[in-house]
């Protein structure tokens, strides 16, 4: 009995420090995305790192990507004079890097609400979106580099539920500008693990 003391102390204590360095974690995030002012709709994926470094202070650092697509419509007329609708499909793609410092306004056992604020890198490619019809002559123009670097700033809104110890769900919300003057909103569902 007096062998299996130490050890039940053993493991109690390695157990409760578990518990208290549970702070960081691992999340993947998928969503939907608006860019500009939610005329182009797409998807987002993003991945993140994230440290608590205080009790209710993080900083993360995370990868995602977006694809926006859409259609413009136009018409011309043939040589008859009948009218003849068209359409012209266009794409909207990003990568992006961030780095964000959040702040907790609950976080217990259960859950985890808070925000974040940080900036990110943002590498976007677009295919030609500007058409012009004059008198039945169609006009493809890209007034606008098709890939561009930017920079900007992202903030987050996020809720998440601790499954247990190590896994946890949840939902996030974000909004970002870059110096592009493209602005995205974001809706994701998330999914992590502590460590």
């Amino acid at each position: 009995m007096k062998k299996f003391v130490p050890v039940l102390l053993f493991v109690f204590c390695i157990n409760a420090f578990a518990q208290q360095n549970n702070n960081k974690s691992f999340q993947f995030e998928v969503g939907t995305s608006f860019n500009g002012s939610g005329d182009i709709r797409g998807y987002a994926i993003n991945s993140e790192f994230s440290n608590f470094f205080k009790k209710k202070l993080s900083y993360s650092i995370g990868l995602g990507a977006t694809i926006h697509d859409g259609e413009y419509y136009f018409s011309t007329y043939d040589n008859s004079g009948k009218q003849i609708f068209s359409t012209l499909n266009y794409t909207v793609a990003g990568l992006q890097a961030s780095g964000k410092l959040g702040y907790s306004f609950i976080r217990s056992n259960k859950s985890d609400f808070g925000v974040r604020l940080g900036t990110m890198l943002r590498f976007q490619s677009t295919s030609s979106d500007n058409v012009e019809n004059n008198s039945g002559t169609i006009y493809i123009n890209n007034y606008e580099p098709l890939r561009r670097l930017s920079i900007g700033a992202i903030s987050e809104l996020y809720y998440n539920y601790n499954i247990n110890q190590k896994l946890f769900i949840g939902i996030s919300g974000t909004f970002q500008i870059d110096t592009n003057g493209d602005t995205i909103r974001q809706s994701f569902l998330t999914c992590g693990m502590r460590f």
